[in-house]
């Protein structure tokens, strides 16, 4: 049943955007003489080889399910994805702006009062201080770009562009966001990319967003992601490919770090889902007040995790602590929020709307 199929969506979306604020929740950056070395690999290798090409997927996905349950609009749309995406974009970026102004001596990326940095942070996401933000835009833009796809019946176009979009993905010389030209260590985010509108983001996620899509089309083909041998292997292979990677220096030399970023997605993507089976399983049922909230989550994360580091740059608590308490609030803040924020204007802001 649809319904189904729905629910194990949402599961892994709440998987999804738990991995995206744990990868971000190490409160000393990664520093190897205060954090454990499987912590960093952890939060900058595995976390970050697939978050964001699954957010990417999801949005593919959701855009196809509601396309083929209301006729869409291009300048309707656009305004409806707009709204949606760019209110919390200006409005969380600039409260994050002035957050980062008072706690100075506390950011990772200082800020000094300029009209020019604070405009600067929207035109380039990711100079943005709300950094998480920069998927916004992005977003918003490739659905622009690829609102067509759902007026493509024909298998093999689809086909087709998918093609077209990896040989993008693989080959551009655009590099893709997180690394700076030269930077071949996965997780290090050196903030030098100064793109307009992050214009090799774009290009990068024009793929996972068309494969969500037409995984929509095709997902009664996808039985086998229901499988707990299927699960288990493709945990197994994400986990490895992670370890043995040629970022780290084990790879094949042969192997390009894209193809290798691209091959790592496309089976994190296929784990995650079928992660996303396993929890909509009737044991997990409680997982279901968290349906509809990844987005509020994702939005929301970067101001709990700023709060909580505070106290740990205070030595008020440790790392171990700080983590734990990060992800209490990740799972209570939106809670709350859905259940004592009413206005229509404010639900956009924190992404409830």
């Amino acid at each position: 049943m649809l319904v189904d199929r729905i629910k194990y969506i949402s599961r892994t979306q709440t998987f999804a955007v738990l991995l995206v604020a744990l990868g971000h929740c190490t409160p000393s950056n990664n520093d190897p003489c205060v954090t454990p070395q499987w912590w960093i690999w952890f939060t900058s290798i595995f976390c970050s080889s697939f978050d964001m090409p699954l957010f990417f997927f999801f949005s593919g996905f959701l855009f196809c399910l509601s396309s083929e349950k209301k006729e869409l609009r291009y300048p309707g749309f656009l305004k409806q994805k707009g709204y949606k995406m760019l209110v919390p974009y200006f409005i969380l970026g600039t409260l994050g702006y002035f957050i980062k102004l008072s706690l100075s001596p506390y950011a990772l990326r200082q800020v000094n009062f300029s009209f020019s940095s604070f405009f600067d942070g929207f035109i380039y996401p990711w100079h943005n201080p709300v950094i998480y933000l920069w998927f916004l835009p992005t977003l918003l833009i490739v659905y622009a770009l690829l609102f067509f796809l759902k007026d493509i019946k024909q298998n093999g176009i689809m086909m087709l562009l998918i093609v077209v979009f990896m040989l993008l993905n693989v080959l551009s010389p655009f590099h893709p966001p997180f690394y700076s030209p030269g930077t071949v260590q996965r997780g290090i985010s050196t903030f030098t990319n100064s793109e307009f509108l992050n214009i090799s983001g774009i290009i990068h996620y024009l793929l996972y967003f068309a494969l969500g899509f037409y995984f929509f089309k095709l997902k009664d083909k996808f039985e086998f992601l229901n499988s707990i041998v299927f699960l288990l292997l493709s945990g197994i292979a994400i986990v490895m490919l992670n370890i043995y990677s040629s970022r780290n220096g084990f790879g094949p030399w042969w192997i390009h770090y894209k193809f290798e970023d691209l091959l790592l997605a496309i089976i994190g993507i296929l784990f995650s889902l079928s992660l996303g089976h396993f929890l909509s399983k009737p044991f997990f049922t409680g997982l279901r007040i968290y349906d509809g909230l990844y987005f509020c989550i994702y939005l929301l994360s970067w101001f709990i995790i700023t709060g909580v580091k505070i106290g740990y740059k205070k030595n008020v608590y440790g790392q171990g602590i700080c983590i734990l308490i990060t992800m209490i609030l990740v799972l209570t803040i939106p809670l709350l929020a859905r259940k004592y924020v009413k206005h229509d204007f404010l639900k956009t802001v924190i992404g409830l709307s």
